[in-house]
């Protein structure tokens, strides 16, 4: 780990490697926090980014959303405000990539939207493309164009595709979370490669301490981007005497399968661009053969059938179910998911994408974390130093660095003065009684 600041903001001077006083710490080493220590450090704020790393396995350590190979990233999007957040952030990717001196995260290999001709999710989404100035192009399922463009896909009649050729397709979200690590530290920021066990007031100095397993480390302000970790009970001073407090969050179950594949199928699908698939019955998304870790090259597949007419993410079942504890969520990420689920899970690729002979299956279990607003929450609790930038509503990681630079901003100087398109209300965070 790296103490050394380059503390702009005074000139050049940098921080001694055994100081550990702060402008900010960002407490989350994730998707989120990452981006806006990067931001913050491009400031000139002297900032630590707290957070372990990935732990090599699933027994024990902090677990997260950001681990794993494959994130759909898309500028289309049926709601205008996560449109926006992609799109801002999509066209930074290269300015990441370059800071971080080169980390590839990002595969740009087209993404394709499919629902129901007469859907509002078509209309939208087609509609929010237009307003923010998104190529994409609308495809009919029965037409020869999408026929010979996804010839591995089985769609019914009376379907319509939304394909965005360029600037969209998946990212890695372990290698976009090293890449703004990287780069914040290319910046100057510190990282901190610990679990924070706890978050108090400094009732002595003033601001506040972060506590690691190592470290005292002293901040006058903190930005908490903690995820589905944010109401554990020890991170959110921001009661009036410094008590903890919990933000008006969900957290729920989610659950992936990755198909291994063989190479007769890996060859097959070598144009495959990154799927969402939703119609009355169920909802998925696909991502196309990625080479995971272990060298295997696997399609994924999240999504389930669904109760109810109305194709959103939140009536998915079975699998979907709310986790009210830090335990809760623990216990969830460590049991892979729900047999059940993965096996309609299974079904739903085989009518999706028919033939596939995998070699094996690997369930994963993941959790999402939901705001009443459906957006993130990003501002102060109170008026001592103390933000929060969280609840992803399972649409953030395409859109992480807009989302980090929108805490950032918070931080440095509250809600941008000449942000129109974006109301803050929107994204207030919401403290629970």
């Amino acid at each position: 780990m790296s103490y050394g600041l380059a503390n702009k903001s005074g000139g050049g001077g940098g921080a001694s490697s055994s100081s550990k006083n702060f402008d900010v710490a960002v407490v989350g080493r994730g998707l989120c926090g990452a981006a806006a220590a990067r931001h913050l450090a491009k400031a000139g704020v002297r900032v630590a980014l707290v957070g372990p790393l990935e732990q090599a396995a699933r027994s024990k350590g902090v677990f997260g959303a950001h681990h794993d190979e494959g994130r759909i990233t898309r500028k289309t999007d049926p709601d205008d405000v996560w449109a926006l957040l992609a799109v801002r952030s999509i066209d930074r990717y290269d300015e990441i990539k370059r800071e971080s001196g080169g980390v590839q995260f990002y595969e740009e290999v087209g993404h394709l939207a499919v629902a129901p001709r007469d859907s509002d999710t078509v209309r939208e989404r087609v509609g929010n493309a237009r307003a923010l100035d998104v190529q994409c192009e609308r495809m009919q399922s029965e037409s020869t164009a999408f026929k010979e463009n996804f010839p591995y896909l089985d769609i019914p009649p009376q379907y319509d595709g939304v394909y965005e050729r360029a600037e969209s397709g998946f990212v890695s979200a372990r290698e976009l979370v090293q890449a703004q690590a990287l780069a914040a530290q290319a910046h100057g920021a510190s990282l901190v490669e610990e679990e924070v066990v706890g978050v108090h007031r400094d009732q002595e100095g003033g601001g506040f301490v972060v506590q690691t397993p190592s470290h005292s480390l002293r901040s006058q302000k903190i930005l908490v981007a903690v995820g589905a970790s944010s109401n554990r009970g020890n991170l959110l001073p921001g009661g009036p005497n410094g008590e903890q407090v919990r933000l008006a969050l969900s957290t729920r179950t989610a659950q992936t399968v990755h198909f291994v594949l063989n190479s007769h199928d890996e060859h097959r699908l070598r144009n495959m661009p990154s799927i969402i698939y939703k119609d009355d019955h169920c909802w998925a998304y696909l991502l196309p053969p990625i080479k995971y870790p272990d060298g295997s090259v696997r399609l994924k597949l999240g999504g389930a059938l669904m109760r109810g007419a109305q194709a959103t993410s939140e009536h998915l079942e079975p699998g979907k179910r709310e986790l009210v504890t830090h335990d809760d969520i623990v216990a969830w990420y460590k049991s892979g998911g729900e047999a059940t689920a993965a096996e309609e899970m299974a079904a739903l690729l085989n009518q999706l994408i028919p033939g596939l002979q995998p070699l094996g299956q690997i369930n994963d279990s993941c959790a999402t974390t939901h705001t009443p607003t459906g957006r993130p929450f990003v501002g102060a609790i109170g008026s001592d130093g103390l933000f929060v930038c969280t609840g992803g509503n399972g649409l953030a990681a395409k859109s992480s660095d807009e989302i980090g630079r929108l805490a950032a901003l918070c931080v440095l100087e509250g809600w941008p003065q000449g942000e129109v398109a974006l109301r803050r209300e929107d994204f207030l965070p919401i403290v629970l009684d």
